[in-house]
């Protein structure tokens, strides 16, 4: 764990990670999303840069295992991607994800093909940061489960689709991402208060600047900030009576 800043003092080890002491919040697990037909959880950590997929079949004693299950390996990650220098199959430059959240599955038409959307947040990006939305397609076979050749790093090389526009999205923390039923994408870029939908081409369509806020919140979050946005449509039992 030291290896990857963590239980040491505050400063930099010597690959350049920042430590975070001995803080319990050291995986800092900041999205969950299932899986219902592959009996699938994906989470979310942006402390160590990466998204995983684990095996929601598990009884808790094989969850302690790395056999039983549906896909048979138990407790163990079926699937990582974002920062394989954790696990010794990359360094520095092999790294995808920034501080991510809110990955999603996705439906798709193809039997037996797995789809994820995540915002990827950009901290830690080479100067300039920036933000990006990333759709990926996961290396897995219904029958096999995820493939990965012996000690490299999980698949895709990389998004299969993928929106930025650095110097006009950018959100450091929080945010997300929706793909609607149209094919658009709905983008909450949090640290900016920012709600805009884009095309497949990555045409903007609409777009909402936050003008609320309390400019006396804690810890210096920017006022108009947003954790995140979802598009409900107008038939929503929530919105049942609300609308004329």
């Amino acid at each position: 764990m030291a290896a990857l800043g963590y239980g040491g003092d505050d400063e930099e080890d010597d690959g350049g990670l920042p430590r975070r002491g001995n803080a319990p919040d050291w995986l800092h697990t900041n999205a969950i999303d299932y899986h219902p037909e592959y009996d699938l959880i994906v989470l979310s950590s942006p402390h160590l840069n990466e998204i995983f997929v684990i095996d929601h079949s598990t009884t808790t004693d094989e969850a302690a295992t790395d056999s039983g299950g549906r896909w048979g390996h138990g407790g163990d990650l079926l699937w990582r991607w974002g920062n394989p220098r954790n696990y010794g199959a990359g360094d520095d430059a092999d790294r995808r994800l920034f501080y991510q959240h809110d990955p999603t599955w996705l439906a798709t038409e193809t039997p037996g093909e797995l789809r994820l959307l995540v915002h990827n947040n950009g901290q830690g990006r080479p100067d300039p940061p920036y933000s990006s939305v990333d759709e990926l397609v996961l290396p897995f076979d219904p029958e096999r489960g995820f493939l990965r050749e012996e000690g490299e790093a999980f698949g895709p090389e990389a998004p299969v689709w993928s929106y930025s526009d650095p110097g006009n999205y950018y959100s450091s923390f929080i945010s997300g991402c929706q793909r609607l039923p149209n094919g658009n994408t709905l983008i909450c870029s949090g640290a900016q208060g920012r709600v805009f939908e884009v095309t497949p081409a990555g045409k903007v369509v609409w777009d909402f600047r936050n003008g609320f806020g309390d400019p006396d919140n804690a810890a210096g979050i920017p006022p108009q900030a947003i954790y995140r946005a979802y598009r409900i449509p107008a038939d929503h039992p929530g919105l049942a009576g609300r609308l004329k």
